[in-house]
Formats: C-alpha cells, structure tokens, sequence
C-alpha cells in the first residue's frame, strides 16, 4: 500500500499521516497531510484509507491502481499471482501460485494477451521475454544508484520491499522468474549501475546452487556483490518474520556457496573467513602483482593523452587574447559555460526546461525576456526522468516549430552509465553524429549514477571531470544541468543544489527555480561569472505551458502578505490598537519580521502610531487611533 501511494505521488509525514494523491481536490498541495493510513486498528489485518476531503478507500483504489482485496492481507491459502512486466509496466506474462500439499505451492505460468487477459498452456510462453519482477521499479531503482537484493522468489522480494518502505532503506529486491538455476545474461545487464547487489540464497542445496550462479554472473559483470543467507528459517521471509533486519543476514563467500551447493551443508560461519599464514602470503602477492600492473597501466593511458604545457608569459597571453564569448541567453549564459538549474521540489522544473528548448531552437527570447543566438547545431536532450510518452508529451505542447533542432535520448531505465568509459565515448558519437551544440541532462541524480557518493565531493568532481571530458570531445560548447534542492529548500535567495558543494562550485552559472505562497514560482540567476539576475515572478500558461517573465519577488510577495495581515489584525483590535508583540503573535512571524512592514505602513499613513513607556510601539488604523494620532 505505501508503495502504491509513493507512485501515486503521495508523501509521508508520520507514521499514518500522508499527503492526498488527489491535490485537485486541495488549495496548498495538501501540506497538511490530510490522509490518514492505518493497518489493523478497527479491522485486523486490513489497511484503512480515509482522507477527510476527499473520502474513503472506495475514492483512491482506483487512483492506486488497487482492488478492494488488495486492502486485506491474503490468507495462506490463497492463490497468488505475480505479473511481470517491461521496462514501461506493460504487462508480459504472471506466475500463479496454487496452494498445495505439505506446504508446497503448485506454480505455473500465463501469458499476457495484451487485452487484460491472460492464457497458458502448451507453447503459451514460447517467445516471451523473462525479465526480472518489478522491472520498471528496478530499474527506477537502479537509476538512482541504490542497492538492488536479489532473492529466490517472489514473495521473497515483496517481503524485503516491504521491510525497506516501512523502514526508509534506499534499497529495492527483485527476483527472476523460473526458480533455481534460471538465471539470464538478461538479468545481469539490468543491474548495471547499481551500488551493489546483495544475493539471497535459500538453505538447501538448490538454494546454494542458484545464489552462485547469480553472484558468479553479477561479479563477472564488474558489479560489488555478496550473497547472504538467513541466520533464522529457509528463506529470507523467515530472517525477516523472525524480527531480523536484511544487513543481520550472513555473508557466504562464493566459494563457500558452491560446496554448500555440492554437499546440502549449513554455512560454517565465521570460521570459513579464516585463513592460514600460505593463504595470507599468496593475497599479498596477488595484490602487489595488481598494484604494479595498474602502475604501469595508467603510464601508459598518460603517455596517449599526454599534450606539452605551453610555455608563454601574461604579456604574451594578453597579446593573444581571445575574444569574450558571445552570450547564448541574454545575461544568463555565455557560450562554453556550464548552467545548473536548480529547482525545489515539484517547481516546474520540466517545464522551464520545455521553455528553453524551444527558445534555444526557434530563437524566441527566453521566457519572454531575455534574447536568445540561436545555436548552429542542435540541442540534445538526455531525459533520465520522464517516459517516452510523458517527455514526448510535454515537449509537443510546447508548439516548438523547429523540433528537428533538437535530438531527444531517454534514458529513463537504460544501463547507460556516464561513470563508464564504454558510456561517454557512446555520448561523445551520439553528439557528433547528431551536431549536437547544446546538451541538456535532466536530472542531475539519475545522470550521476555509478560515480559513487552524491555527498562527496571528490566523486562529484570526478561527474564534474566526466561531463567536460564529453563536452571537449564531443565539441559541445554548452551544458544545462537540471538539479533538485532536495526537500529541505533551505533560506529564500539561498539555495543550494543537493548533495556537494562541489556541483555549485563547478557552474559557471546558477539559475534558480522556487515557489512562494499560493504556488507561486520564482526565477533568479545567481553565484555565477555573470552578473546577478534578481529575483521574478514566473506567469505561466497552461494552455501551451509556456512561462513569461513577469514581477515582483518572494520578499515583496511576504512583505504584502504581511501588510494585508497587519490591516486585518488592526481592524479587528478597534480603538485598543495592537503592540509589535501581538501583532507578532497574531501573524505567526519571527520577532523583528514585521518591523520594516510597519515601518512603511506608517510612512505611507496606512497605519498610526504611538510610543509608549520604553518606547513600546502601538498602532492603529487611522479611524480608529487616539485624535492626537490622527
């Protein structure tokens, strides 16, 4: 259920609080948290759904994608149904499970029919593809750099997904279909990218089997990889009903996998990390053969590339000059700089970048505002986030009349990877091969995968590093980098991408997108080698998504707000007027806040004012003040 309501857009904020899929039926995004979820408080084993505007579970099953049923924990009897899907959710084939005797589950195999049904039988499955289960969410996951377990089944793995939701592990498990000895090349290249894979093994021999054959192919692939078994039970929905956490599991070495296999043995524990004095010996050796040989590897690459410095005084520099590049955007981009956009959550980050691509392909100014040299070659677009449908869907509304000035490439699920070398002489080809001028990735943190830790500096520069190596190679003058604040948006006119410092420090030019009171969103460019753009409101369009600048900004938009709540206070104490304090505390402002509002209030006559003992300040609206404040 809390998976179903994550895809739906839902936040959680407590343990049964959560924020409405249903926003169109709320004012503010529904920041109060008005759906209530709870398990097992009124009915036992049945989740209750209940949001005060929006009504009952009858109103979000269909939102969901649920059934009724799907409310209620299933009965150990039941038949269970496992779909299986592509990388879009289009449905390829399901197991079913029939309950059995000696509690052993009968299974066989349906074919999807592409209508909603399905058909089995003889030859029914001949040609069907077999990814791994939950593809889309795996993949999702995998995009994202997080830590992918790999189990023996299926209910395996809705168990440990379970586990992660309820305790927020930035972690997802999957599993192949066909049981023991299944596993696919397939599966492997769907795990490219991942942080690391962790490998269940279940404790019988053809467990033990299985589980090395999946960490034998995901270690030949280059991934970090180990394999665990439970400490308690046969498999690791048993390790996790008997209260222990998926790290508790206990690592099995390869090696130790295949002669468990051989012999139908429990792990032997600890005792197998063991090594004799020969052992250790030999690891060294082997260790020092690869240190030398890594040594004289990177020589080598650096005698390739190896370019003589120049040798040249300022004088001589100043003398040769070149020429200070043109501006791409009117004070926003010069040619050859990298721009991050960096966008809280949920601000239109797709559409303003729908509105520069079609500024930068039809020459129309940038958000009405600001001129725009069009680009010689065409501008490339790397979408890590949207669906096929969805970017193709946001980029025609746009009306773009010159959409062959722009190449698209979604990347959304695909075991591409920047971190790889395979990955940017693929990128540098495609840049060449389509005269890209202008590269646009969005979003920074599916673009990042497999560079490591995104709060480390020294692996964001090596992103950094990677993105100019591209941009030197590939010809590319100039980049836009879209970036998320992360939920935490920090001081208005102070934010900062996620992750760190580092990706800041790397632009050479920062826009910012944010949101005011009433979802208003605000447009500044800042920290950059040009100029400061101040703060603007955004106008936007919903007809044609299109974005136009237009006024005022998130401290004016306060400033009257405050102004407006001050004249209502005010108005409501009459003759008794309010002190800074009450007005203060009746507008829920930070002491000090409203001292310049008042201040121009009173210089404007809005309000009057008296200093009393210790030069307290009292105001009133000018109908009602004392006569000698009139």
């Amino acid at each position: 259920m809390q998976a179903a309501l994550r895809k739906a857009g839902a936040e959680q904020r407590s343990e049964s609080d959560w924020s409405c899929p249903l926003k169109d039926n709320h004012t503010n995004d529904d920041q109060s948290a008005s759906l209530t979820v709870r398990y097992g408080d009124k009915e036992p084993s049945k989740v209750i759904l209940a949001c005060a505007k929006c009504g009952g579970a009858d109103e979000f099953l269909p939102v969901l994608g649920l059934e009724p049923r799907d409310l209620v924990d299933r009965p150990k009897d039941e038949v269970r149904r496992y779909v299986y899907c592509d990388e879009a959710g289009v449905p390829l084939f399901r197991v079913v499970k029939l309950p059995g005797t000696n509690g052993k589950s009968r299974t066989y195999q349906e074919r999807a029919d592409g209508h909603g049904g399905w058909f089995g039988g003889a030859g029914a499955m001949q040609g069907v593809r077999r990814p791994l289960y939950r593809l889309d969410e795996v993949l999702e996951a995998v995009g994202e750099g997080r830590t992918i377990h790999i189990t023996e089944g299926e209910s395996d793995a809705d168990a440990l997904n379970g586990w992660f939701i309820k305790h927020r592990v930035n972690a997802w498990a999957t599993c192949h279909p066909g049981g023991a000895g299944k596993w696919r090349p397939e599966h492997t290249a769907t795990l490219a990218g991942a942080a690391r894979v962790v490998v269940w093994a279940d404790r019988d021999a053809p467990g033990y089997a299985c589980a090395h054959q999946r960490l034998a192919a995901v270690l030949a692939a280059g991934l970090r990889a180990e394999a665990r078994v439970p400490i308690e039970g046969k498999d690791v929905r048993d390790h996790l009903a008997a209260g222990h956490a998926p790290h508790e599991g206990k690592r099995v070495k390869k090696k130790a996998l295949a002669q468990l296999a051989g012999a139908g043995a429990e792990p032997a524990g600890a005792a197998e990390d063991e090594q004799d004095d020969g052992a250790l010996l030999r690891e060294i050796d082997r260790l020092r053969t690869h240190r030398d040989a890594l040594r004289i590897l990177r020589a080598e690459e650096a005698a390739v590339g190896f370019e003589p410095l120049p040798r040249q005084t300022l004088k001589e520099a100043l003398a040769n000059r070149p020429e200070e590049p043109a501006e791409l955007i009117e004070r926003l981009h010069r040619r050859g700089y990298n721009t991050t956009i960096t966008a809280q959550y949920k601000t239109g980050k797709t559409t303003l970048g729908g509105n520069l691509l079609r500024s930068l392909a039809d020459g129309t100014p940038f958000l009405g505002r600001f001129s725009v040299q069009p680009p010689v070659g065409r501008i490339g677009l790397l979408n890590y986030e949207l669906t096929d449908s969805d970017m193709l869907g946001w980029l025609d509304d746009q009306g773009i009349e010159s959409a062959d000035r722009i190449a698209i490439l979604n990347l959304r699920g695909k075991p591409f990877s920047l971190a790889h070398e395979q990955g940017r002489e693929e990128l540098v080809a495609w840049c060449q091969e389509m005269a890209v001028e202008v590269l646009f990735l969005d979003p920074h943190r599916r673009a990042f995968a497999g560079f490591g830790e995104e709060n480390s500096n020294d692996h964001v520069n090596l992103f950094a590093a990677a993105l100019d190596e591209v941009k030197a190679r590939a010809g590319v003058p100039d980049l836009f980098l879209f970036v998320h604040t992360g939920r935490d948006n920090g001081t208005p006119g102070a934010e900062r991408a996620r992750g760190a410092t580092a990706l800041d420090d790397w632009a050479d030019q920062r826009w910012v997108l944010t949101k005011g009171q009433n979802g208003v969103r605000f447009f500044h460019s800042t920290s950059g080698r040009m100029p400061d753009v101040e703060e603007f409101a955004l106008n936007y369009d919903p007809a044609t998504r299109h974005l136009t600048a237009g006024t005022g900004n998130r401290s004016n938009q306060k400033h009257e707000q405050f102004r407006k709540g001050v004249l209502a206070a005010l108005d409501a104490a009459g003759s008794d007027g309010a002190n800074t304090a009450k007005l203060e505390a009746v507008l829920d402002s930070r002491k000090g806040e409203l001292a310049k509002v008042l201040g121009d209030m009173h210089g404007r006559g809005e309000v009057a004012m008296e200093l009393g003992p210790r030069n307290e300040k009292r105001y009133w609206l000018p109908e009602h003040a004392p006569e000698n404040q009139r």
